[in-house]
Parts: C-alpha cells; structure tokens; sequence
C-alpha cells in the first residue's frame, strides 16, 4: 500500500478531512474528464488517486484498514467529487455503499475480500436477467448467467449480486453474494449520455460456487444488527439496509448541481450578450433563473444532511427506523434528484450554442443528472408514493 495510506490506518481520519482530499482531486478530474467518457469508465489516474487518497474506505471497518466513518460519509465524498466530475463521483459513491454493505457480512466474507487486500474494491450487479441461475447446494450456492449494470466494474476486485434462490416450498428467496473478479467476464455493453464514465457494464458469471458465509439474506441484512455489525460494534453499520443504501445516489446528484451553478455563473458572467452589447449578467432573467436554481440546490443539500444526521442519531440508538421513517428516506433520495434535475435544465436553456459544447460543464452536469435520475432509488413517481401512503394511513 502507498505510505499514505499506511499512516492513515494507524490515526483518525475525519469526514471533513476526507472531503478536502477529495475536491483535492478536482485538477485531475479535470484533465481526465474527457478521455473517461471516451473510454466509457474512469480512467486508471482517477481510479488510482481516489484509492491513494483513501476515498473509498470511509465506511469500510477499522480492523481491515477503513475508517469506520459515520454512516453516509461515502455520499458527501461523493458530494465534493461530482463538483468536477459526475461519473468518478458515482462510482466513489456506489463503491463506498457497497463497502458499507460488506461490511454487514459475515467476517469471513470480508478477511477474503479485505484481509490481505485492503485496498480492494467492491462493485455490484443487482440485476439479473432471465437465463440466470442461483441453487442451493451443500455449505453454499451454485450460480451463473448474466448481471447487469455494474458502475466502476473496471476498477473492482469483487462483484456482489442479488439473486433470488428457489426454496422447498417453491417461492424463492433474495441473497447478496459475493463473487470473485476471477469468476466473472466483464461484457462492454454501457454506452449511455449521461454517466457515460461510471463503466456500468454487465457481467456474465461462469457457474460458480459461492459459499455460505459470503451471502446474506435481503432479511438478515435489513436488521440492524447483522453478522457484520454485531462483529465491529460501535455505530457505523446499524440501520437496516433497504432505503437507507441507496443514499448514496444524492451525493453525485447534489454535487453536480452545485457545479454546474459554479461553472455557469463564472461561464455567464463574464459574457456579452452580442445584439444589446451589454454584459448578459445584467439581465433581470438570467439573475432569477440563477437565484432559483440556487435556491433549489442548497434545498437538496440542506435535506441530504438533515437526512444523515437522522440516520447517525439513530444507528447510534438502536438503529431501528419505523416504516414511515424509511418511506421518508425513500422520498427524499429521489425529491434531492428532482431538484437537482430543475435547478441545472433552467441554466442549460439559457446557455445558447456555447452550452452544447462536449467540455462545456453545465452541458455534461445537465446529461449525468438525467442519468442519476434515472437510478431504481431516484424515480419520483416510485419512491415518492410509499410516504404518501404512509401520511394517509394505508398500510404499505
């Protein structure tokens, strides 16, 4: 490991500390911005900086090198990137989810991972398609076919997967697992407009025997206290998992705004607006789309963090949230998505020509936010109705 790292491991390091390294990165993001959506994943510079500088061991546990961070830390690291670049941030985003979630495995699962690796990356492929297969067999499971959708694939040591299991009474029951990077192939299939650098490819898995104590059940992992959790201790990993997880789609969301505001008002300010030669800032207009979309954007932030210290207060309690609790989490994910998506279409629609430029950043920010939008956690009309539910008092 890099000596930095290596002094990290023996002392603290802070949340805010770790946000500083990250819009550290900004001057690289920069350079490398284009040559990732060319090469349709991060590039290995980005990819090795953001390990160097420990990004993505925020919520990874202590006793394997992490930091062992506050729920939720991944998100705002996510938060600082994606003010330069939305694909690295989503990847940071998802990869510091995932290793939250390993984490909530049984230890053994994560000495395999981390033990003499601690440096080792973590992605995921939810999806599975029709010809996939997971049975049980003795001491573990027997899988194989195709996954989908695996953001930073390229950079990742391990895949976790969400298969259903047939069962004796013939339903089927949902396991994450973990799986080796020797036993799947990476298949090039993402080639999005938005996020276009997050390497979101699909997976085909040989058959492949996954044991035991590297899956744990959609129940066992949405208690708060699970294998992992009762094993570290402390705080960091109990809240149950469904909702809470796929916080980490606000942090690239509201990054990205917030960068596409900065650049559009240095971009616009200085520019003269050709038929009433007069500089466009003097616009009444343009002045009240700005305050809006900033208006907008310090709402979605203000909500992310209100959101984090819930969740922190209560994995530090008991770590149990109530239905409406969760459906509320839910809701706020996919509204912070809403705002966003507002706050940076009302700047694209005033930059003219010069906004349709592929190093144009409002232009870029305005693709990835449609992209994140577009995220299982960040649909509106799906997310927004369990609350709804619960404030009219239909039980969900």
């Amino acid at each position: 490991m890099p000596s930095e790292i290596s002094t990290d491991s023996q002392r603290s390091v802070t949340e805010s500390e770790l946000i500083e390294r990250a819009r550290s990165l900004a001057p690289i993001l920069h350079k490398s911005r284009a040559a990732g959506r060319n090469l349709r994943r991060i590039p290995d510079e980005s990819f090795s900086a953001m390990i160097e500088l420990g990004l993505l061991r925020a919520a990874q546990p202590r006793r394997f090198g992490g930091f062992e961070l506050p729920f939720g830390v991944h998100t705002t690291i996510a938060d600082a990137i994606a003010e330069t670049c939305g694909s690295t941030a989503w990847v940071a985003a998802a990869i510091g989810a995932h290793h939250w979630m390993l984490s909530n495995f049984d230890v053994r699962a994560q000495e395999d991972v981390w033990g003499q690796v601690p440096n080792a990356i973590v992605a995921s492929a939810f999806r599975f398609t029709r010809d996939f297969s997971a049975n049980s067999v003795d001491d573990g499971y027997e899988v194989s076919g195709l996954v989908q959708f695996a953001s930073g694939i390229h950079g990742a040591d391990w895949v976790i997967i969400a298969p259903p299991v047939p069962q004796k009474d013939g339903a089927a029951e949902r396991f994450f697992m973990l799986v080796p990077r020797s036993d799947y192939e990476i298949k090039d299939t993402w080639r999005s407009p938005g996020l276009r650098a997050t390497g979101t490819h699909d997976l085909e898995i040989a058959k492949t025997f996954i044991p035991s104590y590297r899956t744990i059940s959609f129940r066992e992992i949405d208690k708060p206290d699970t294998p992992g959790s009762i094993a570290h201790g402390g705080s960091a990993y109990r809240l149950p998992f469904f909702g809470v997880f796929n916080y980490f789609a606000a942090g690239p969301v509201t990054g990205l705004a917030r960068g596409a505001l900065n650049d559009f008002c240095k971009s616009m300010g200085v520019r003269r607006d050709s038929q009433q030669n007069k500089r466009i800032a003097e616009n009444s207009i343009m002045q009240l789309r700005v305050s809006e979309s900033s208006a907008e954007i310090d709402v979605g932030r203000l909500i992310l963090d209100s959101d984090l210290r819930f969740l922190r207060r209560a994995s530090q309690n008991d770590g149990n949230l109530t239905k409406k609790d969760i459906a509320r989490i839910i809701r706020n994910v996919a509204y912070i998505a809403v705002l966003g998506r507002r706050a940076v279409s009302r700047l694209t629609e005033t930059m003219g020509a010069h906004g349709l430029q592929d190093d144009n950043f409002v232009h870029l920010a305005f693709s990835d936010i449609q992209a994140a939008g577009s995220h299982l956690a960040t649909v509106w009309d799906s997310n927004a109705q369990p609350y709804g539910k619960a404030l009219l008092g239909i039980e969900s």
